[in-house]
């Protein structure tokens, strides 16, 4: 089902769209995330909060390492 707007209207409706596919995009995520993290249950399910911390540090270095690496190929390019 198509719905159409003309005039100063199309603006909103645009916007309207925009919105919906925001929520449809939104819906997937979290759909993604919360069956990933079932299927990863047997590799956290035992951790301690030193281990997590741990884990929690590796990652902040790794997303460091990218964000800084992305950065300077942007600069290069």
């Amino acid at each position: 089902m198509a719905v159409r707007f003309f005039g100063p209207y199309q603006a909103l409706a645009s916007g309207m769209a925009a919105g919906i596919v925001l929520r449809t995009q939104e819906k997937r995520i979290f759909t993604n995330f919360h069956r990933q993290l079932f299927c990863w249950i047997d590799k956290w399910v035992e951790l301690n909060m030193e281990d997590i911390r741990r884990m929690e540090e590796e990652t902040q270095k790794e997303l460091e390492e990218l964000c800084l690496k992305q950065h300077h190929q942007h600069m290069i390019s």
